[in-house]
């Protein structure tokens, strides 16, 4: 019987993703891995996807009282879940409490993937109790806890790093998020007021929503396409600046990619952390974070008209995040488990 290694996550992509791309590194070791998901997270599972041998999804989506009033029952199927596993890995949201306890009852290992640069309340309660913590943004303040690895954040297939030439057209992809994922309505279109008509007319916008984007023929683009929520990869490497929000996930993706990015947190966010995770990011030289039209107006002009202040960008964002370090986190968790096929080159973190 191959070992199980168990990963909760729930309620965004931004927890989701993560997970799956982890759990893809796993499997090319003979691991088998499962999911245990709300019914909000669902959703960004593939009916055909190749990260999880199988899914549980429980009977939740928000935390609100019937979170509460089916605790009891969220409890025990969290403990009949991983009562075979290895490891629970738990990658945030309030899915993740139960596979955590249940983990922490039957004392299987438990790991915690911080992946924002801010530790959120969920997981300030649970670090303490967690056998190890792996970490995304080297700025976290995981200081006082000794058994903590910053291994960046996994990301999907696809989001390798690759270059792309500026030309004369401005390739620019807006991508929403699962949460607030209209917010680039308003600001695209008061930014679009303060950049030239001659700059305008070289930008070339690929906007991923559910939307009409009607609104925005009026500024005579160079081109104007709505995709569904698909191929973000894809999209990424075919765009020269990326309008997104500002979650994990999403930074890491971009930096993964080597990307100029505009990121706007969304400021409902738990703990305000998408600001927190933006702040941190810019705080390499030319990237850019708000909800300010006309600052977003400036940064598009100054990346069409300045092809020296792209690449710059470019550079700068491969070089924002520790890169996800797979061969590393594999070996780590293979040999916590003292399993014997390990590849030698691995074995030495």
């Amino acid at each position: 019987m191959r070992d199980l290694i168990i990963f909760a996550a729930g309620g965004t992509a931004g927890h989701i993703f993560p997970a799956a791309a982890l759990a893809s590194e796993l499997k090319n070791y003979g691991l088998t891995t499962r999911l245990i998901v709300d019914k909000r997270g669902s959703k960004f599972i593939q009916k055909d996807n190749e990260s999880f041998d199988d899914m549980i999804t429980l009977p939740i989506s928000r935390l609100n009282w019937i979170y509460f009033l089916k605790s009891p029952y969220l409890l025990l199927k969290s403990l009949y879940t991983i009562k075979n596993a290895k490891q629970v890995i738990c990658f945030g949201g309030y899915t993740s409490l139960f596979p955590f306890l249940a983990a922490l009852i039957l004392r299987k290992e438990r790991i915690i993937y911080q992946l924002d640069s801010h530790i959120t309340r969920l997981n300030r309660l649970l670090i303490p109790f967690a056998n190890k913590v792996f970490y995304g943004f080297a700025q976290t303040n995981l200081k006082n806890y000794k058994k903590s690895y910053c291994f960046g954040i996994p990301v999907r297939k696809g989001f390798e790093f690759s270059f792309i030439k500026k030309d004369k057209t401005l390739n620019i992809a807006i991508i929403g998020g699962s949460l607030g994922s209209n917010y680039w309505q308003s600001l695209i279109s008061q930014a679009m007021e303060f950049i030239p008509d001659h700059i305008r007319s070289s930008i070339s916008l690929k906007i991923q929503t559910n939307q009409s984007i009607d609104f925005l023929k009026k500024f005579n683009l160079s081109s104007l396409e709505k995709q569904e929520f698909y191929d973000t990869a894809k999209l990424f490497t075919a765009s020269h600046l990326i309008i997104a929000r500002a979650g994990a996930a999403s930074i890491a993706e971009i930096s993964s990619i080597a990307r100029a990015a505009y990121l706007v947190p969304w400021n409902r966010s738990i703990e305000n952390h998408q600001y927190k995770n933006a702040k941190n990011y810019s705080h390499f030289k030319g990237a850019e974070f708000g909800n300010d039209p006309k600052q977003l107006a400036e940064y598009i002009i100054k990346i069409a008209e300045s092809n020296e202040f792209f690449y710059q960008i470019c550079a700068n964002a491969s070089l924002s995040l520790p890169q996800f370090a797979k061969n590393k986190v594999s070996a780590f968790l293979l040999n916590s488990q003292k399993l014997k096929h390990i590849p030698s080159y691995l074995q030495q973190l």
